[in-house]
């Protein structure tokens, strides 16, 4: 079977299917975010299988993909034409409406008939319940709910879709008991377990969330969502040792799933603790940038442990996680690999090291751009006497509405930092939020970057005196390059970073500002403006060395009892 490219645009023209050949190309480009040459071969499959209904689908993702909505729905109401019972469709259509078209009756009806097609759609539900309770009660949109589906609603289906509905909302103690109403129905579901679990983290009930993750993986311990809830939860807490154990116990009595897919895996197992001595392990990445760049650097714990390491990830990650400590190549998802022993995913086989928190911040910094680009970046922003500071506002379309909800900040609501007196803005927003800088408002001070890979990024981070992001891949590449950085983290933040601190011992060099209420940004504003007045007297009269203060948090760190 084709695994790299050049084997894949090979059998576009030599397979006996090759609009099959062509649609695998396609799927190909697009998880590499060539989107335009996606939808190019997309379109081929189409025409040379026209009644294929999954290869207008992946028209229409393309197209959503390059900003072309409307085009989408053409492509998923022919697939429907097609194949008129798909719920993903028409789940698919809903959102295209809801979200880009901003026509929520459209969208109701496409959920309603989402669901009607089949009534475990669970994405339906929680999206249509996300639309109701934007200004109704629980009550009312539940009853609503019903209403509008009549004997399609799957009860248990309508509280899970409401509870996950309200939490996007902030509105924690109805989703409470929406969760609590869907365990009456159904009190070995381990999801609801789960996302009961993060209402109570959001009411701040610690103990009961532990609780409740806890369940969730006694009762599916199988099941790779609960058993990375549960570990991720374990970080969350500050008990490193916990999840080291629970991980462990895991991989010593069960045969970890084989790899999923046609990538160069092949068919080498997921490494379990065994000898590495000898050995090459290819490392995944597959989950986010953010993530590769946060967790590639236990590549070096496997080069000591003996191993050759191989890193696979995005193109646009390449040049930089080629610089990380421990790494002996790197390939794309569709290169092709050397003969390899095991592979891993290092968010959870760097649990098999005894790694601590008082040690794992040693590591940084652990991207090590080369001179040229240094100084490439040092002599384009040189001469600013003001404090050089890089702005980031919104994370991928993937992460922006995700369930540790509302990451991205509104451009506007940043106008504040460009109002401090001695600060210069440079944006290294990349994506559809750079479009803010061409449409937003004048009179925001802000320069444009237009940086280019992760290794030309790192360069800009490093001319710069200080980081200000929200949670995504920037925030993880200024903290591995050690510079100096504010994260603006929602009031349900990420697992990573851990419960009411300030600091973070993943990466000493940045300071976390927390949402007090769900969903203000503006006090989180407020006190990033506040902590990056204070540092511009620093950049003037100190040549631009900026304090890193260790907080008592981390220098008093404790974890809970679990």
């Amino acid at each position: 079977m084709a695994t790299t490219l050049a084997e894949l645009r090979e059998a576009v023209r030599t397979s006996q299917d090759r609009g099959g050949a062509a649609n695998a190309l396609g799927l190909a480009l697009a998880e590499m975010n060539k989107h335009g040459q996606a939808l190019k071969y997309f379109r081929l499959a189409v025409k040379l299988r026209p009644e294929q209904a999954r290869y207008y689908n992946n028209c229409a993702q393309a197209s959503l993909s390059l900003n072309q909505p409307e085009a989408a729905i053409r492509y998923f109401e022919a697939s429907l034409k097609l194949a008129p019972d798909q719920a993903e469709a028409y789940y698919n259509l809903a959102l295209i409406y809801a979200d880009r078209l901003k026509a929520p009756d459209e969208a109701k009806r496409m959920f309603e008939r989402s669901i009607k097609n089949s009534p475990e759609h669970l994405m339906s539900y929680v999206s249509l319940c996300f639309l109701l309770v934007a200004d109704q009660s629980a009550e009312e949109a539940r009853q609503n709910v019903f209403n509008l589906l009549g004997p399609s609603a799957k009860r248990l289906n309508v509280h899970k879709g409401m509870a996950r509905a309200l939490i996007k909302y902030g509105r924690y103690e109805e989703a409470r008991q929406e969760h609590l109403l869907a365990l009456a129905l159904g009190p070995d579901e381990a999801d609801t377990l789960y996302w009961l679990g993060e209402t109570e983290l959001g009411l701040r009930h610690v103990d009961a969330a532990t609780r409740h993750y806890r369940k969730a993986y006694e009762i599916a311990p199988n099941d790779p969502w609960a058993r990375a809830n549960y570990l991720q939860h374990l970080i969350r807490l500050g008990d490193c040792k916990a999840a080291q154990m629970v991980y462990r116990s895991y991989v010593a009595g069960n045969l970890i799933e084989p790899p999923s897919g046609d990538s160069s895996l092949s068919a080498a197992p997921e490494w379990a603790g065994s000898s590495l001595q000898g050995k090459t392990i290819l490392v995944i990445n597959d989950i986010g940038d953010g993530d590769a760049i946060h967790f590639t650097r236990f590549a070096s714990l496997l080069k000591q442990a003996g191993a050759t390491v191989i890193v696979e990830c995005g193109k646009s990650l390449k040049s930089a996680i080629r610089t990380m400590p421990g790494v002996d190549a790197v390939l794309t998802r569709f290169e092709k690999s050397p003969p390899i022993d095991y592979h891993c995913r290092p968010a959870f086989s760097s649990l098999l090291f005894d790694w601590t928190w008082e040690t794992i911040g040693d590591q940084v910094p652990y991207i090590n751009p080369p001179q040229h680009t240094r100084r490439k970046w040092r002599e384009r922003l040189a001469g600013e006497g003001s404090l050089r500071v890089g702005l980031n506002w919104e994370g991928s379309l993937k992460s922006r509405n995700d369930d540790y909800t509302r990451r991205s900040i509104p451009f506007e609501q940043l106008r504040p930092i460009s109002e401090i007196p001695g600060v210069t803005l440079y944006s290294l927003q990349f994506g559809s939020g750079a479009e803010a800088l061409r449409d937003g408002p004048g009179g925001f001070a802000i320069q444009d970057l237009n940086v280019g890979d992760y290794l030309d990024t790192a360069g800009a981070v490093l001319a710069l005196d200080l980081i200000i992001t929200v949670d995504t891949s920037l925030a993880h590449l200024a903290g591995a390059l050690g510079k100096p950085s504010f994260l603006m983290l929602p009031f349900l933040s990420c697992w990573r970073w851990m419960m009411d601190r300030e600091d973070t011992p993943w990466y000493p060099s940045t300071r976390l500002f927390r949402q007090s209420r769900p969903g203000d940004w503006a006090d989180v504003i407020s006190r990033v403006c506040q902590a990056t007045r204070s540092l511009v007297p620093h950049k003037t009269t100190e040549g631009g060395a900026l304090p890193l203060r260790r907080t008592e948090s981390e220098t008093n760190f404790r974890t809970r009892q679990v």
